[in-house]
């Protein structure tokens, strides 16, 4: 592992259970991967995964569609940051949805 890290290279979602071992608050978008087994140990994080049939499969390359991770709307990847980011107070307030705006389709990949 230290000669990886050395070399610049790192394990998938190594990034993801460092920053949460080291308490910084994260948003985990989970897929093809089975979030109880590889979300980070130290909690606080918040997983975002859409349930559906084939998940989770653990395979790199998607022999379907890749629905598990395209199901995962821009919108609520946002929500989710913001309500990381945001502390309590400021949400209560209502300084969340005033940053929340729609995403240009641009974007979102939206067809108009």
């Amino acid at each position: 592992m230290s000669s990886q890290l050395q070399a610049g290279e790192r394990p998938a979602g190594f990034d993801l259970h460092l920053a949460s071992a080291l308490g910084t608050r994260v948003v985990a978008v989970y897929g093809s991967t089975d979030w109880r087994e590889t979300a980070p140990a130290a909690g606080g994080a918040r997983l975002l995964r859409e349930s559906v049939e084939c998940a989770p499969c653990m395979l790199r390359d998607c022999p379907i569609d890749h629905r598990c991770m395209r199901r995962v709307s821009v919108e609520s990847v946002a929500s989710a940051a913001l309500e990381v980011l945001l502390p309590a107070a400021a949400r209560t307030r209502g300084l969340a949805a005033e940053i929340r705006r729609p995403f240009p389709p641009e974007i979102t990949g939206a067809v108009h």
